[in-house]
């Protein structure tokens, strides 16, 4: 049994408050080989024209498409951030409390993908332009494809289901239906621990960076040498905060567990607390507040089941 066990435990439910979800996105990346520099390089390089690595030029400036892949970019982070692992077909679960605002801010995403992806066909003969100036002698016109060919290297696309009950609709005996489907419930709960705990084991090692970095102590008593910056995982400016991370946790309760909930409020009372203005500033001029904050961080680890 793992550690986060101790505070998360699913009992066996048939019925998982959620859907399945999957994205899909394509891009272009706008590299190409260049087989006349590779075979130079190899030849100036080895003295022959040996198959020994290959030179990739960009075929734009690192600009054109900075915007679209960043798009891309976030759209994953969010895929990541809102849902659990399910599949390995790149399937996610996403919790019924998450969906209307995933759904929402996917689409933004989408739509800006999208919006980004026309801007730069629209540019694009200039973009081809200013690329002959750029690459001088390696510049092939017949590297670039039609925008017709470009525009159908991007798509942006998610896709939801249902989440499987064991629900058969196959020739085979009432016994074995009940084993298939009983199976099919226990993967479900299986799958569904495995993401939440990963969630967990991220909230204790922030909280355990707290209570040991940043609320520690050198041996003479004073206060632990720490950067600022350090407290930025652990306040509300990331998708990868305290806050954040326990916010996700609270949605993913999906069996409603009050303990699971009770730590989730210590949690995220303790994450106010650390977004206020000059706390680093109070936690390394007071050896109070830092035996505060060691205190409150591991009493919540202990209600986590981590020393």
């Amino acid at each position: 049994m793992s550690e986060a066990q101790n505070i998360v435990q699913f009992p066996s439910n048939e019925t998982i408050e959620g859907v399945l979800v999957q994205i899909s996105i394509r891009q272009w990346k706008g590299l190409k080989i260049d087989r006349l520099v590779t075979d130079e390089v190899a030849i100036d390089k080895t003295g022959s024209c040996a198959n020994v690595g290959a030179y990739q030029k960009r075929l734009f400036s690192k600009k054109s498409l900075k915007h679209i892949s960043k798009t891309a970019s976030d759209a994953r982070s969010l895929n990541y951030l809102m849902t659990l692992p399910w599949s390995d077909t790149g399937q996610r679960l996403l919790p019924a409390p998450q969906v209307f605002l995933f759904s929402d801010r996917m689409k933004g995403l989408k739509q800006k993908f999208e919006a980004e992806v026309e801007h730069f066909l629209k540019t694009y003969a200039r973009s081809i332009r200013a690329s002959k100036t750029r690459l001088g002698a390696m510049f092939d016109p017949d590297d670039y494809p039609s925008e017709d060919d470009v525009r159908s290297k991007f798509s942006f696309n998610y896709f939801f289901s249902e989440v499987p009950t064991g629900d058969l609709r196959i020739s085979m005996s009432e016994e074995d239906k009940e084993k298939f489907r009983q199976q099919v419930i226990a993967d479900n709960d299986e799958r569904l621990f495995a993401g939440v705990e990963a969630y967990i084991v991220k909230l204790a090692e922030r909280l355990t960076h707290y209570r040991d970095k940043i609320c520690g102590e050198r041996e003479d008593g004073k206060a632990s040498l720490f950067r600022d910056s350090s407290l930025n995982s652990l306040k509300g400016e990331t998708n990868e905060s305290v806050g954040a991370v326990a916010a996700m946790v609270r949605a993913m309760n999906l069996t409603h567990d009050h303990r699971l909930l009770a730590v989730v409020d210590d949690i995220e009372k303790l994450a106010c607390e650390i977004n206020t203005p000059h706390h680093a500033e109070t936690v390394r001029n007071s050896a109070n507040a830092r035996e505060k904050g060691r205190n409150k961080a591991d009493d919540i680890l202990k209600k986590m089941g981590f020393s």
